[in-house]
């Protein structure tokens, strides 16, 4: 709301606004295939999306090019959520969460980067994009793709209490179904550089080895 309102105070305001939402503004959705014309599910997250989104939106009156991304789960080396399971999978204990049937909308990070610059710089862009690859899986399917890139077993999966216990309410982020496809990202002309799962976890992989080592020659 405050850059809203500074930018009204502008001469010359800027053509454009990028806003990083998230694909939490639908909840858990079960199977329900959802795009940005799709609207938002019910409970504390949509609801911050919804209205984070909406004060983002009130720029468009200035004149302004609003966009709003909403990123799903970003898969890259060196940090975010994909750093943190890899320990478990390396060691032989990675396991899916709950049920393992509800859906993950995933994006390799060049492609969630490489996005923010197509809202920037395509004028066709605007409201809501998903920041998704086009090929969502299951929680099962994710850690089965994982265990067999990391080339060990996943027999363990973590039952939904446990992650209640561990991390309260937020557990819900974790085990959420999210059907997610980024319909206006490919209406406007984005090709995905890693659009399936096993080749963009590999390649993530790859280059998280190749850190690891340049990273021990000069230790």
């Amino acid at each position: 709301r405050n850059l809203v309102e500074a930018m009204g105070q502008t001469a010359r305001p800027p053509k454009a606004l990028v806003n990083a939402s998230a694909v939490g503004y639908y909840g858990d959705r079960s199977d329900e295939e959802l795009t940005e014309e799709s609207p938002p599910g019910k409970g504390f997250l949509p609801e911050v999306c919804k209205l984070w989104e909406e004060e983002a939106q009130r720029a468009t009156r200035l004149g302004v090019r609003v966009v709003c991304l909403r990123f799903g789960v970003v898969f890259g080396a060196g940090g975010g959520v994909l750093e943190r399971m890899l320990p478990f999978f390396e060691w032989g204990l990675g396991g899916w969460l709950g049920s393992g049937r509800q859906w993950v909308a995933w994006v390799h990070h060049t492609d969630a980067a490489k996005l923010a610059l197509h809202a920037v710089t395509n004028e066709k862009v605007h409201g809501p994009m998903n920041v998704t690859s086009p090929n969502p899986v299951t929680n099962r399917k994710l850690t089965r793709t994982l265990a067999r890139v990391v080339g060990k077993p996943a027999f363990f999966p973590v039952p939904f209490f446990a992650l209640r216990l561990r991390y309260g309410e937020m557990a819900s982020v974790l085990t959420d179904s999210q059907k997610v496809l980024p319909k206006v990202a490919l209406a406007t002309g984005y090709q995905f550089e890693h659009p399936e799962l096993e080749e963009a976890l590999r390649h993530i992989l790859h280059f998280r080895r190749q850190e690891q080592q340049t990273a021990r020659a000069f230790a």
